[in-house]
């Protein structure tokens, strides 16, 4: 149960976080002056920038399928 609730703070937290990132992009203002405005720390900003970015590089890796014909028995050879 205990497990849950802090699972549960974790991704409050990070949708807090990830909400304040977004805005900052988004306004043009340098990242101290915008946590300052918002009376954020910007030790925690940082942590959660960088936090996010691993969690948002790790989410953004896929696989592309690529497609493949076979060439059958045409051009292939096998010497031995």
């Amino acid at each position: 149960m205990r497990q849950m609730k802090r699972q549960d703070r974790r991704h409050s937290k990070k949708r807090f976080w990830h909400a304040y990132i977004r805005a900052w992009k988004n306004s043009g203002l340098p990242q101290n002056e915008y946590c300052k405005r918002n009376t954020l720390k910007p030790s925690q900003f940082c942590y959660w920038k960088r936090s996010l970015r691993i969690d948002l590089v790790a989410s953004a890796t896929k696989f592309i399928p690529v497609p493949v014909q076979p060439l059958g028995a045409v051009g292939c050879a096998i010497n031995s």
